[in-house]
């Protein structure tokens, strides 16, 4: 609003905590419904995931967005999206094996 009123952007926006801590990365919505149906959408920031799922009884639909950009290409992004799609296709012992391995030597 400041720039189209031809007025100074107050400092607050530029400041480094302010710009980290509105950066949403991974942006989740539980959407339930009783229908079998996916839900899709985009990330809230350009490196970021748009993640949506819907529980259900015995299953859960699961979408998962990423903006391919050269930046994505080039970035952490497309792999951790690799990494999560394939960890959600194997069996529950895969995922609980990288959980360890990362809460152990990543964190």
């Amino acid at each position: 609003m400041a720039a189209e009123n031809n007025m100074a952007v107050p400092s607050l926006y530029f400041d480094p905590s302010y710009i980290v801590s509105t950066h949403f990365r991974l942006s989740t919505s539980q959407v339930p419904t009783k229908c079998d149906a996916l839900m899709f959408y985009g990330p809230l920031v350009q490196d970021g995931y748009g993640c949506c799922y819907n529980p259900r009884q015995n299953s859960i639909n699961l979408s998962m967005v990423l903006v391919l950009t050269d930046c994505c290409l080039d970035s952490n992004a497309w792999r951790q999206k690799t990494i999560w799609l394939w960890l959600l296709l194997q069996p529950k012992t895969k995922l609980y094996q990288f959980w360890t391995f990362y809460l152990q030597h990543l964190l």
